[in-house]
């Protein structure tokens, strides 16, 4: 099929019309407000940035608790708080320290530029029954205290 002088002006326009709605996207998404938490302050429990993040970039947060595996759990850096300064051996989530098996590291998982401190938990160590809603995660960072809570679906037997 040859093209034609009126195809090469249409396939202009939809590429146009495509990139302004793109450009008008950005400007209503970079001029909604986010979300902060405060470090050393109980957060509220969604599945919104809260200061932690079960199962990084998920939700629901589900959890089965007859799991013989880890459940993974972010500690998320922003402008006012830097998650490589906590101290891995104070951490606990859900009374259960940081696993053996999964351990602890840096990562940036939500993309933001930013490393965040992501630790597994033995799920069945976690201190949480069917009826949870949500759980706790507790630390410190530079000898301050962190606490942080996040929605959990429990799933199941």
């Amino acid at each position: 099929m040859t093209k034609t002088p009126s195809m090469k002006i249409r396939k202009r326009k939809t590429a146009g019309a495509v990139l302004l709605a793109f450009i008008m996207l950005l400007a209503v998404v970079i001029a909604m407000p986010i979300s902060r938490t405060v470090p050393n302050v109980l957060a509220t429990h969604s599945c919104t940035w809260n200061g932690i993040d079960i199962h990084p970039n998920s939700c629901p947060n589900s959890i089965n608790l007859n799991s013989k595996g880890t459940t993974p759990v972010a500690i998320l850096s922003n402008g006012d708080f830097d998650a490589t300064t906590v101290d891995p051996s104070t951490v606990e989530f859900a009374g259960a320290p940081i696993s053996s098996r999964g351990g602890w590291a840096w990562e940036d998982v939500n993309n933001d530029g930013l490393l965040d401190f992501v630790c597994h938990f033995d799920t069945q160590d976690l201190n949480l029954d069917s009826n949870s809603t949500e759980a706790t995660l507790t630390c410190t960072y530079d000898g301050k205290g962190f606490t942080g809570e996040d929605s959990v679906n429990i799933v199941g037997p």
